[in-house]
């Protein structure tokens, strides 16, 4: 239809209402004896140009003239007049524009059709001058946009196109309408994206949104056109997976929102967009407090958005989106439970004929799929399926996320298959698997995943029917995903893991170690130095499990020395890194002090740029900027120190060759736990066999796991007010667990290193545990038979330190510069912290210190900065307070000191200390050496803290240790460091101290171990 056909159309339309008025004008007139002609002429009237309509008018009244009938072609002329101005093209646009508003307020379907209605008369009877004809095009093609959005009518969107475009064809350079037919046909293609999932399209969305924002616009057009663009960089991103996209994306998206004016009805639409971009950002950095910025967003778009508008199903269901990242993030249950409500109100305020319903089954199964798998609510995994299976049943066949709703499928089934063993669900989620691949696009960043999640279904139906090909699918499925260069780090780190577990059920242990070597190669980019120490710590749990895979994979390709080598390379990412900061730098300083120089001051800028909280004066993306630039440097001047002879190994992960030398003084046993059996590496200075395996057969992870779970119930009930009966019945649980460790994994090692006896001649040999995954929580130290009376225990044959992993003890033994003080000591003691139960046996504790030749100076109750300022000028430090071990945010495990609910002395405060002078830490509080699984690995506990700091060695607890037990502990310690108060203390003699003390209070309460296994040393 040509534009003058449709301008003719609509004028006859406009008009079709009130045909009826000179019809009925003439049957009144011929009743009442009146020319009948005279009304029906003024039909003309209606129809014809003004021009025509005055010239008809003045012939009907020369006709009538002289009668009482010239009136009728007068009125008809001023209802003409009348009508003509209602139905001028800018009062009609007007008219549907707050039509469209009132859409996008009620999200009722009529709304949109009276707007589109009236937008399309605008155009249509605007004439090709007319100055706003452009506008009216692009307002009117917004208009299709929605309506297609409403009712899928994908006709529309062509017709929508064709209008932008000839708009903009028509309008010059600069001419101020260009923007809102620029912002029209971004708006058209991102739906044309999403309809055909056509890549091409990508590029041209960004560059008509890029043309837009620079286009002349007013001040209240800038948050629409901002916002295009960032929502357009975003979808380039999801293609790309461009880390320089993504960031302009969340720039541009942080511009629009500050571009709002104070009010404005779309503000919290605005939020809603960065809310989107921050939940991506997070993805790719981990970083808190994006995520955290996101969810206060989503909160003020729930809260701010009117009930039963356009978006006020939208908004909830993407916040409880961003709930469920928080909830991976932190493991805090009530995020999850606010997210499952969240998504099921979603759905139910989504009307049912909605074009995108899928999205919202999408949420709600994925949302329960996690309460499912981590929120402890098994019977939620097939709530989860249905809906996630109506989610790909309903979205169309060429929609951009199909493969993302097949996918999600393919995942919920296979965790709903772990959960109820049916077999049709495997069965399923390989199908959807599968289809998922072959409807995705080859260049999509997402492959890997679906790969991955591919891989691990073709497991779980391996694991029912036993079907080698099964099994060998999933090698190659999960070893192609770990190889997908464009899949994310965590992706590809979880694929190379899980690849590396199937081969070795496989058998195929050279395959598994290649698998688990390519993870390894790629942790130093899971915790970059560009995050924070928090963020780092967190994105560190994405290689959770990934220490003892390798190490199973080494010692079953026959490689242990390898394997050791691997298991340092996966455990304490994130405190290595520290290491590397505070390292021993005597040999570089001997051959370039400058470069030494150098790299002192580029630590203090990385340090300093650690600080948290964010100071006042920066934004968190100019911190990060700070750190990425911070970081290229390191990197560039590692490889010059590299380049000088002698140093090319400099800060490299150390070989087992070199870190054989730690264990001159004792060997060091690496504990580890896998899915069949365990196994120890115990490293000995011995350079022609510095590697001895032990299998550990009993020791199997469900072995562990279930002894770790009635450890942390026993020593709970043990500690809490309730009848004596159940308190001596945890303690019997307890001695019951210890036989089993001794059994299962201490015996054989000690045996191994032919400690099968007492010590002779008073010559305690020495035992470093370094325990992997889930067997930290274990106390190898105190294994044995206890009950019996006998020897046939840990703490009768060896003096037993512990160390997170061998470069930790290298760090503990390393030089310090300048002559050896006599030592002096601090003491802090608070018995009384706010909000905590008091402690009388600090206050004792205190108080024998004193009276030991130590000189301590002793602080009574004090707060942070007190305890903070003191720290650097004692060689020992001893803390006689309440701990609190954080199992969500370790970072965030605790001393309670005085003003702790202000200033916490946390994990972060503590490691942002250097402490030179450094020797002895004793922590007498509770669970200072506990963390969560997921953190297992990398060691990030407050006992860790104090030697990163500086402490060579440190005294800690595994769980919540008696008040006045402790005070007894500390007495025995302190008596053996100052050989029963006749020197002055010896730091470096904590191990035997410690190892004394507790021995004296189990010969004394051989039938309480919770009281005296708890306690642990760490360091030399």
């Amino acid at each position: 239809m040509s534009d003058s056909d449709e301008r003719l159309e609509i004028r006859i339309g406009c008009t079709s209402g009130v045909l009826w008025v000179p019809i009925l004008s003439a049957l009144v007139t011929v009743l009442l004896g009146g020319p009948w002609w005279a009304p029906l002429s003024c039909l003309a009237v209606l129809v014809m140009g003004y021009a025509w309509a005055i010239l008809v008018t003045g012939v009907l009244v020369y006709f009538t003239w002289g009668t009482s009938w010239v009136a009728v072609p007068l009125v008809f002329l001023a209802g003409s007049t009348l009508q003509r101005i209602w139905y001028q093209p800018w009062r009609v646009r007007q008219r549907g524009m707050r039509w469209f508003a009132a859409y996008l307020r009620t999200n009722r379907r009529a709304h949109l059709r009276r707007a589109v209605k009236a937008l399309r008369r605008a155009l249509a009877s605007a004439s090709p001058q007319d100055p706003n004809r452009a506008m009216f095009a692009g307002n009117y093609a917004s208009a299709l946009v929605a309506l297609h959005g409403r009712e899928d009518m994908p006709q529309v969107l062509d017709q929508a196109e064709r209008l932008c475009r000839q708009a903009l064809a028509a309008l010059p350079a600069g001419h101020p309408h260009r923007v809102t037919c620029l912002s029209s046909l971004s708006g058209v293609l991102q739906a044309r994206y999403a309809r055909d999932n056509d890549r091409t399209l990508l590029e041209e969305i960004v560059h008509v949104s890029r043309e837009a924002v620079a286009a002349p616009h007013d001040d209240d057009e800038a948050p629409a056109v901002l916002s295009n663009l960032g929502g357009a960089l975003l979808l380039l991103y999801e293609r790309t997976a461009s880390a320089e996209t993504l960031q302009e994306g969340l720039r541009v998206s942080r511009e629009a929102l500050a571009a709002a004016q104070p009010g404005s009805p779309y503000t919290y639409g605005l939020r809603g967009n960065l809310n989107s971009a921050l939940l991506v950002a997070y993805s790719v950095d981990m970083e808190l407090a994006a995520l955290e910025e996101a969810v206060q967003l989503g909160r003020q778009v729930v809260a701010a958005t009117p009930p039963g508008s356009l978006m006020a199903d939208s908004f909830p269901a993407n916040l409880a989106n961003t709930l469920v990242v928080l909830f991976e993030r932190t493991r805090r249950t009530e995020l999850l439970d606010e997210a499952v409500e969240l998504a099921h109100d979603a759905l139910a305020e989504c009307p049912p004929d909605h074009p995108e319903r899928d999205a919202f089954f999408s949420t709600l199964g994925r949302v329960l799929l996690m309460a499912a798998e981590f929120g402890d609510r098994p019977d939620l995994a097939d709530e989860a399926v249905a809906a996630l299976r109506e989610a790909a049943t309903i979205i169309p066949a060429r929609h951009v996320k199909r493969a993302d709703r097949l996918d999600d499928l393919c995942a919920a089934l296979t965790t709903s298959f772990t959960v109820h063993r049916r077999p049709d669900d495997v069965t399923e989620a390989v199908r959807a698997g599968r289809e998922s691949l072959s409807v995705a696009p080859h260049d999509d960043p997402g492959r890997g995943l679906r790969l991955a999640r591919l891989g691990r279904a073709l497991e779980a139906r391996y694991d029912h029917n036993g079907d080698p090909a099964d099994l060998a699918e999933s090698c190659r499925t999960l070893a192609t995903a770990a190889e997908t260069t464009s899949a994310p780090v965590t992706v590809r780190v979880e694929a190379a893991r899980r690849a590396a577990e199937v081969h070795i059920r496989a058998q195929d242990h050279r395959a598994a170690l290649a698998m688990a070597e390519l993870a390894v190669e790629q942790i130093p980019r899971v915790a970059p130095r560009r995050l924070g120490f928090d963020d780092r710590v967190q994105s560190a749990t994405g290689m959770t499990g990934l220490a003892a895979t390798a190490a199973e994979a080494a010692i079953g390709a026959g490689e242990p020395g390898r394997a050791v080598e691997l298991l340092e390379q996966a455990r304490g990412v994130v405190l290595n890194g520290m290491f590397d900061l505070r390292g021993d730098l005597t040999e570089l300083r001997s051959r370039d002090p400058g470069l030494a120089g150098e790299l002192d001051d580029l630590v203090r800028a990385i340090e300093r740029a650690d600080e948290t909280p964010l100071p006042a004066d920066r934004s968190r993306e100019a911190l990060s900027e700070l750190r990425t630039r911070l970081n290229r440097q390191w990197d560039e001047l590692l490889a010059r120190i590299r380049a000088h002879d002698g140093l090319g190994d400099f800060l490299l992960p150390p070989p087992v060759g070199r870190l054989r030398e730690q264990a001159t003084e004792g060997p060091i046993a690496c504990v580890t736990t896998h899915r069949t059996h365990g196994s120890a590496l115990i490293v000995t200075d011995d350079p022609t066999s510095p590697v001895i395996v032990v299998d550990l057969p009993q020791l199997t992870r469900e072995a562990v796991d279930e002894r770790v779970a009635a450890l942390q119930h026993a020593h709970r009930v043990a500690t809490e007010p309730g009848a004596a009966t159940r308190r001596r019945q945890a303690q019997q649980d307890v001695l019951r667990i210890l036989e089993w460790l001794w059994d299962a994994a201490a015996a054989p090692v000690l045996t191994a290193l032919d400690i099968t006896g007492l010590p002779a001649d008073g010559q305690w040999p020495r035992i470093w545990w370094c325990p992997v995954g889930p067997c930290v929580f274990l106390p190898l130290h105190a294994a044995g038979r206890h009950a019996d009376g006998g020897h046939d225990t840990v703490i009768d044959r060896v003096i037993s330190s512990y160390t997170t992993t061998i470069r930790a003890l290298a760090h503990a033994r390393r030089s310090r510069p300048g002559p050896r003080r006599r030592p002096s000591a601090l003491v802090v003691s608070v018995p009384d912290a706010p909000g905590a139960a008091r402690l009388p046996g600090a206050t004792a504790e205190a108080e024998l210190l004193g009276r030991l030749p130590l000189a301590p100076k002793i602080l009574h109750s004090p707060g942070r900065t007190a305890v903070t300022d003191a720290l650097p000028h004692h060689e020992i430090a001893h803390f006689a307070c309440h701990g609190v071990a954080d199992t969500h945010v370790p970072t965030d495990s605790r001393l309670l000191l005085k003003d702790h609910l202000d200033q916490p002395l946390t994990v972060s405060a503590i490691g942002r200390l250097r402490l030179d002078r450094g020797e002895l830490a004793y922590l007498s509080a509770c669970s200072t050496t506990d963390t969560s699984e997921r953190h297992a690995d990398e060691a990030v506990h407050v006992t860790a803290a104090f030697q990163l700091v500086g402490y060579r060695s440190v005294v800690g607890t595994l769980w919540p240790v008696n008040d006045r037990a402790a005070a007894t502990i500390a007495e025995n310690f302190y008596t053996n460091l100052t050989r029963a108060g006749s020197t002055v203390p010896d730091p470096t003699a904590g191990a035997p101290a410690l190892h004394h003390a507790v021995h004296a209070h189990r010969a004394r309460y051989p039938g309480l171990p919770t009281q005296w296994a708890s306690y642990i040393h760490h360091g030399p």
